[in-house]
């Protein structure tokens, strides 16, 4: 589903794997020459079971790398710290009904990083998009107003971003604008 390079020697790809027993989150790192599973990747993603699900990643250096899906709880935000995945908690990690899907990543840097999903509230609610960002410290919600699906996302600056999917979006360095 995603694939990163940081450099000719270091790069990501994620997404995952079905079979009639489930499904399971994918990561495989290029080292230089091959292929490999990375060590690490936490628990449950190692079983067939409904979700993890892996969609986009972006990577930084050998040591800084982020992937984003769907967990069991809600959506997922997992960060490369050189030796392991971790997963980073985020507004939408723990949701009480509903699933969450983030599909898209788009980064200015490894203090600025921009994520857009969609929640699926369950149970007569509302579904609606999202768009999270990282700080450097913990994961925002930027408040996307948008209604459906919301499946890319592109930040060109602090000022300049693009959200699509049912509606497209513009980021105008203050709010969400509907385009």
């Amino acid at each position: 589903e995603g694939v990163a390079f940081s450099s000719l020697n270091d790069g990501w790809v994620v997404g995952y794997e079905s079979s009639e027993g489930g499904s399971v989150g994918f990561v495989m790192h290029w080292g230089d020459t091959t292929w490999e599973e990375p060590p690490g990747v936490p628990s449950p993603y190692d079983y067939y079971s409904a979700p993890p699900f892996l969609f986009g990643v972006v990577a930084f250096s050998p040591q800084d790398s982020w992937a984003v899906g769907e967990g069991h709880r809600g959506c997922l935000t997992l960060h490369w710290d050189g030796t392991n995945w971790h997963e980073v908690p985020n507004p939408f990690d723990l949701l009480d009904f509903g699933r969450c899907w983030l599909y898209s990543i788009s980064a200015r840097s490894h203090e600025d990083i921009w994520v857009a999903g969609t929640l699926l509230g369950g149970a007569g609610a509302n579904d609606r998009g999202l768009v999270i960002r990282w700080n450097n410290a913990e994961w925002l919600d930027m408040q996307l107003p948008a209604r459906g699906w919301t499946n890319s996302i592109l930040m060109l600056s602090a000022d300049n971003g693009w959200v699509g999917g049912d509606e497209l979006f513009h980021w105008n360095g203050q709010s969400w604008e509907k385009a």
